[in-house]
């Protein structure tokens, strides 16, 4: 049997080895769409179940941190996204990701889309640390982490946002987002219609 030191140790190597594995994950999916001269293939899909199923696996997590999960659509009928529907997927999923990561146990997240004339716009707002004004411009940038995400979740690798932000450009959406330190970030997905 193992002592407590021995267990402590291979909990420490286990986590060392999951890290290690997402980075290498995360640069060959960054090494990839760089190395990918041409546009994503596009195709009509509904953004709602989408959105729904996105949201769904990370329900764990979620719950973990009391977090308030709010999926906002119209009633109406939306038109089909004309976009990559995994491309989409994996930028949602990282928006999530951080959504979940950067805000406070019991903090609230509202997702939610609307049309207007040419686009749907999915949105991801969170209740978190937000991004300090100065280092916003930079949020994109290959292995740029704000300071204080540092501080309050220091295992990330800087690659995520920068990742959507080539995926969102592959398949002619736009990614961006509003921000203000203590009470939030919301980002913003375009994704053009069908």
């Amino acid at each position: 049997p193992l002592t407590g030191r021995q267990k402590k140790m291979i909990a420490k190597l286990q986590l060392s080895t999951e890290t290690m594995i997402e980075l290498v994950g995360q640069l060959l999916d960054v090494v990839r769409i760089e190395a990918y001269e041409t546009a994503l293939n596009l195709y009509p899909f509904s953004v709602v179940p989408l959105l729904r199923g996105v949201v769904a696996p990370k329900s764990t997590l979620l719950e973990e941190k009391k977090m308030r999960v709010t999926i906002d659509t119209p009633t109406s009928e939306l038109p089909l996204a004309y976009a990559n529907k995994d491309a989409t997927t994996t930028i949602l999923s990282i928006l999530l990701d951080n959504a979940i990561a950067y805000t406070p146990t019991k903090g609230q997240m509202t997702v939610s889309v609307v049309r207007n004339l040419v686009n749907l716009i999915v949105s991801i707002a969170d209740t978190g640390i937000g991004i300090l004004a100065e280092e916003q411009r930079h949020i994109f940038s290959q292995f740029f982490r704000g300071s204080n995400a540092i501080t309050s979740h220091p295992n990330g690798t800087g690659l995520g946002l920068f990742y959507a932000k080539k995926l969102a450009e592959k398949q002619q959406s736009s990614l961006w987002f509003r921000s203000k330190v203590g009470e939030g970030t919301t980002f913003f997905l375009s994704l053009p219609i069908q």
